[in-house]
């Protein structure tokens, strides 16, 4: 029960606050980061772009559907935010379409689950793992 409530909790918070952002390059990619965190943000980039070119370019998966203008552009966002995460390395992925059910399936009928999404990375999460966490939460936004 506790885990029900908590999602929940998760899905109907508002986006996690930032100090700026970073843009990425090849695709419509932005990170979010907390004050002082820009550097992270800067190793995270190229990480989410490399996830996309294998998954999306390469094998052929859908890619991240836009969510309207949320988080300023309708790049696919991740958050470097201690938020939902736990602290010392957690991350998830939240539903961001339909208010009334944020994780309705977006295009019904399409063969595909698939609906506006957005990462969320814990920024304690230690260097060496960050590509790993990108490239495994990446999976669940395409």
């Amino acid at each position: 029960m506790t885990a029900a409530l908590f999602w929940v909790a998760v899905v109907l918070a508002a986006r996690p606050e930032a100090a700026g952002y970073v843009d990425g390059g090849d695709h419509a990619i932005r990170c979010h980061y907390l004050e002082g965190q820009r550097a992270l943000c800067e190793l995270v980039v190229p990480a989410l772009d490399e996830a996309w070119a294998a998954k999306v370019d390469q094998i052929g998966f859908a890619s991240p559907l836009p969510d309207g203008g949320l988080g300023c552009s309708d790049a696919l966002d991740l958050y470097l935010t201690h938020d939902g995460t736990g602290g010392a390395g957690g991350a998830y992925v939240i539903c961001d379409g339909e208010e009334a059910d944020p994780c309705v399936d977006a295009a019904a009928g399409d063969g595909k689950a698939s609906t506006p999404s957005y990462i969320v990375i814990d920024p304690d999460t230690p260097e060496a793992d960050l590509r790993g966490f990108v490239h495994h939460e990446f999976n669940h936004v395409t």
